[in-house]
């Protein structure tokens, strides 16, 4: 099968937006998200913070991990963007910040209380935890030391704190999975719209699309639009989308977006997920996505690059 393309991009760049509505070939389509059986027999959608932290997570359990701070903070004006987009911008020269009047340790707390939070932990646990993680570190380094390195620090007990969160999240999945609580079930599942608005439509109409028109493809994702397309067993297609559309949650904060949906004539529906060989997060969301792929018979996953498409999409012909 010949899967190359040809000069179809167009320069989204410069071209106005365009809004228009499109409709769905078929209605009411369902993917369940994965669930989890509760003691009850209900079914509850796999959450990250409801159902894999809840109410058992406490920090005072677990100790600081120390990592190498980086000196990055030597001379100069440092910009810095913190994790929820704040910026700060702070003069630095021979080891003092002008910040601070005072390099004391209570106003080193103070400011990293100011910018470490998080949602699922309580202020007075995550000011335990940097008293608990300064402490740790004085025999290292003398308070100046810290506030010269605080941008550092503070990403330190951040990570630290964050692989805390994860490492009680991934015990907790990894139990449904051993004791077979994980499952599917349309009462816990993304309905994709009768009708939704899409801008910039791409210019090319697909024949087994869900929708007449699509909005904007990069040269790879066209590349295994059009395979998906060309294959007689394909009933329909979605491109899905990265917010607000089908996700598999697991045991990271965030979740899997898979990049198309498909349904096979004889009924089996398969996400498909198009990823570069190298990307960090590769391994996590193929295991997370063959969890869901394999709890049912009739709902696949894929994960797909760029050097297998043709191979992938001729096991799509066999569903």
């Amino acid at each position: 099968m010949d899967i190359r393309t040809s000069n179809r991009d167009i320069n989204y760049e410069t071209k106005p937006l365009e809004f228009i509505e499109v409709k769905a070939k078929f209605k009411n389509i369902k993917i369940p998200y994965l669930s989890v059986k509760a003691g009850s027999g209900d079914v509850k959608r796999l959450s990250y913070k409801n159902i894999l932290i809840g109410d058992g997570f406490d920090l005072g359990s677990y100790a600081f991990i120390e990592k190498e701070i980086a000196n990055l903070e030597s001379k100069g004006v440092r910009i810095d963007i913190d994790k929820r987009g704040e910026i700060t911008t702070e003069a630095i020269g021979e080891g003092k910040v002008s910040l601070f009047v005072t390099e004391d340790k209570n106003s080193l707390i103070r400011w990293l209380l100011s910018k470490i939070k998080f949602d699922l932990i309580s202020a007075s646990e995550v000011l335990t935890y940097i008293i608990s993680a300064i402490n740790s570190l004085s025999s290292k380094y003398s308070i100046a030391d810290l506030f010269r390195l605080k941008f550092s620090l503070r990403d330190n007990i951040i990570q630290s704190i964050e692989d805390h969160l994860n490492g009680y999240a991934k015990a907790k999945f990894d139990r449904l999975v051993t004791e077979r609580k994980l499952t599917l079930s349309l009462g816990e599942a993304y309905t994709i719209s009768k009708t939704m608005e899409i801008y910039n439509p791409f210019p090319e109409t697909f024949q087994r699309s869900l929708f007449d028109k699509v909005s904007k493809l990069n040269d790879e994702e066209y590349r295994l639009a059009k395979a998906i397309d060309d294959l007689n067993n394909v009933k329909w297609w979605f491109r899905n989308f990265d917010k607000g559309g089908f996700y598999i949650q697991g045991y990271l904060a965030y979740s899997l977006n898979p990049d198309f949906i498909l349904e096979t004539v004889s009924g089996r529906v398969v996400v498909l997920e198009y990823k570069g060989l190298y990307l960090a997060d590769r391994t996590y969301k193929e295991e997370l996505g063959n969890i869901w792929g394999s709890i049912t018979d009739k709902y696949r996953f894929m994960m797909i690059t760029k050097s297998d498409i043709e191979e992938k999409v001729n096991r799509i012909k066999e569903l």
